[in-house]
């Protein structure tokens, strides 16, 4: 924990250094990151082991498909 919590604030510190802006930018960004990779944790969670099955099988029907 205290690893990545160093490792975290070098790399922004190192970002800012270099390009304070972008990092200002990639930082404002962040909390759109974490809902989106909230939002995926959700989705497939939700998903039982045989729909997810189901939901690849059926994707995979299409490429065959698609391929042919």
């Amino acid at each position: 924990m205290i690893q990545s919590v160093a490792s975290l604030g070098t790399g922004i510190i190192i970002a800012f250094v270099y390009s304070w802006e972008f990092s200002l930018f990639i930082i404002g960004l962040a909390p759109i990151f974490g809902i989106g990779g909230y939002l995926e944790m959700k989705v497939m969670a939700g998903l039982s082991g045989t729909e997810a099955l189901e939901g690849a099988g059926q994707v995979g029907c299409l490429l065959c498909l698609a391929v042919v």
